[in-house]
């Protein structure tokens, strides 16, 4: 890719829009066809490579990638720069480029990144496709990967997978599954027992 070979090597293969888009680190490349005589291999016309295979996912419509210079939407003919001013000192901060993996759940695109300074993935930026340019930032969620259950026997849970621990855990529940203390307050049910007295105990549970 081209042919006979390049510098640039491929970091990404996804079957997108009946074709086989191919990520290089500086490039992108379409292969389409179904059999010797159809084969066909073009340079995009969106030009940006991504950085590592786990730094690409895709719905339908696009395909979304980490290349040198910000988070890209890719529609099968251009490419978006859909990184924001006040996302970008957060990309730029970022020791792990490389590990940086998004997923698309509840439309919303998920990019799991380390912050400045962290060995590890240990926060979430959210791209709300529904508000375009909207961003979100969730900190303390160390993940580093995530699988979104999509068929249309699932239940559309996203798994995700622990940056510390040999741990999965289910995205968006109302409980922390890594140990940590609920930050909130836990009543227990009040009897009185004949004592008007008596106060709620208030317990912390891990």
């Amino acid at each position: 890719i081209p042919a006979p070979k390049t510098g640039s090597p491929v970091t990404g293969l996804i079957s997108f829009q009946d074709s086989l888009t191919i990520f290089t680190q500086d490039n992108k490349y379409i292969f389409t066809g179904s059999d010797k005589g159809s084969f066909n291999l073009r340079q995009s016309t969106g030009a940006k490579g991504a950085l590592s295979m786990r730094g690409i996912t895709n719905d339908e419509n696009f395909i979304y990638f980490v290349a040198d210079d910000g988070m890209y939407e890719f529609n099968g003919s251009a490419d978006k720069n859909i990184s924001s001013k006040r996302i970008a000192p957060l990309l730029d901060g970022c020791p792990l480029k490389g590990d940086i993996t998004p997923i698309v759940w509840k439309n919303k695109v998920r990019w799991y990144m380390a912050s400045r300074g962290s060995a590890q993935n240990d926060i979430c930026v959210l791209y709300n496709r529904a508000v375009d340019g909207e961003w979100e930032m969730d900190t303390d969620v160390f993940v580093t990967d995530a699988l979104y259950y999509d068929d249309a026997d699932d239940n559309q849970e996203l798994i995700e997978f622990s940056s510390l621990y040999n741990m999965a855990m289910q995205a968006e529940v109302g409980y922390h599954t890594l140990g940590a203390p609920i930050d909130f307050e836990y009543r227990l049910k009040y009897d009185s027992m004949g004592l008007p007295a008596q106060k709620k105990r208030i317990r912390r549970y891990y």
